[in-house]
């Protein structure tokens, strides 16, 4: 749900992504930037459709909450209308390939998702190939 709530044309979204066991992102978004936080779900309740958080200073595992206010903060920066993107990634802790490609499928969805909220929809994969080709990636 988006909500406009400043002269500024400031809007709020929060949004689940990638799937049962991916990440809630919480986005602050202007015309010209889009700043955001990210937490990791780390367990999901089938049965009632809850998602579960790492608690902020954790001290044993599990240590889940429900509420985002209490949970650790996986990552949080912003993507500015040029692209340039600032991220605080912390020290995440990733078990396997399944945690690599789920943060490897966020990277891609931060650029991609801050462009269409702060109205420039349209970035494709190949625009991207592009512009790797173009930076020699």
């Amino acid at each position: 749900m988006r909500i406009f709530i400043d002269d500024e044309e400031t809007e709020y979204l929060t949004e689940d992504i990638l799937g049962d066991l991916g990440f809630r992102v919480v986005w602050v978004i202007k015309p010209y930037v889009a700043r955001m936080k990210i937490y990791d779900v780390h367990s999901f309740c089938p049965d009632t459709g809850k998602k579960y958080f790492d608690r902020i200073d954790w001290e044993s595992l599990p240590d889940n909450v429900e509420d985002i206010s209490e949970a650790e903060i996986y990552a949080e920066g912003q993507v500015k209308w040029d692209g340039c993107t600032e991220i605080d990634w912390g020290q995440p802790h990733w078990c396997g390939e399944f945690c690599y490609i789920k943060h490897i499928r966020l990277i891609e969805y931060i650029y991609k998702r801050a462009s269409e909220l702060m109205g420039k929809a349209g970035f494709t994969m190949d625009d991207w190939q592009k512009a790797l080709d173009n930076q020699g990636g």
